[in-house]
């Protein structure tokens, strides 16, 4: 367990913008939304001028978008980071120097799978508390409360943990690419995946796969307010995490990633021997 953690810390200290990114970002968009939002909700009073819950609901929207928002950008940053994990030390020739650490590839995979799956969810799931309470406070006197599906620390925990095990195939893909591609990681994981959509689109005029790509990843975050963009649904809203948890797909896909992150493994010992 000792080693697992310094494996961890190893991480965050090489890849310091993992943690800095979702902590400036989300704590800008909280700072736009309360001040929005509390401009809005100034002339309500819980006695006089009691806020309506339909009111209250399109009052919540902004605080809605911060809270999915910190948890899309911690998606977008894991990603970013599978991309570089395994690529940097190759390209750096770093990997010659920490193989010859008394800690094997499982367990130095398992410290670079922790960050995407273990310390961004729960850093974004201190920011969604962080905005929970910003939230609160504004709306304190209005007779009104702060309604989204991650208004309360219970669904916010559960969407973080169950939200990083729904995506881990894709992060576990692009971790394997990083083990092998030369450059471009993002753009060779992505490649074959836009393939088959393109393919799809061509052969049954049919979008399905895309949606899935697109909702296995950023698109259960996407804030609610702008799904009309991509033609989306609130999947945050339609299939919650404790919903999700009873899916067979979130638990096939564990096993994907699972199988995904044993070659990473094996791509990361033979690329430390072809150095």
């Amino acid at each position: 367990m000792r080693i697992f953690i310094w494996s961890v810390r190893r991480e965050l200290w090489e890849h310091r913008w993992v943690y800095l990114v979702p902590l400036l970002f989300g704590g800008a968009l909280m700072a736009v939304a309360a001040w929005q939002t509390g401009v809005n909700v100034s002339g309500f009073d819980a006695v006089a001028h009691p806020m309506s819950a339909a009111v209250a609901r399109r009052l919540s929207l902004g605080f809605d978008t911060a809270a999915r928002m910190n948890l899309l950008i911690g998606v977008l940053v894991a990603f970013v980071y599978c991309a570089e994990a395994l690529h940097s030390e190759r390209h750096d020739r770093s990997i010659l120097f920490w193989k010859s650490l008394p800690v094997g590839d499982g367990m130095a995979i398992a410290g670079k799978a922790a960050v995407p799956l273990l310390f961004i969810p729960a850093l974004t799931f201190a920011m969604v508390l962080v905005c929970q309470l910003v939230a609160r406070v504004t709306f304190a006197g209005t007779g009104g409360h702060f309604q989204s599906a991650l208004a309360s620390p219970s669904a916010a925990i559960v969407e973080a943990a169950v939200g990083a095990l729904w995506i881990g195939p894709l992060y576990a893909w692009v971790l394997l690419v990083s083990a092998r591609a030369p450059r471009a990681v993002l753009l060779v994981a992505l490649a074959p995946l836009m393939l088959v959509s393109m393919v799809e689109r061509l052969a049954t005029s049919d979008n399905t796969i895309t949606q899935a790509l697109f909702h296995r990843g950023v698109g259960r975050y996407w804030p609610r307010g702008h799904l009309d963009l991509v033609g989306g649904i609130d999947a945050l809203a339609m299939a919650p995490a404790t919903v999700l948890l009873r899916s067979a797909s979130l638990w096939v896909g564990a096993v994907v990633a699972a199988l995904l992150l044993v070659g990473v493994v094996r791509a990361r010992r033979r690329s430390a021997e072809s150095l």
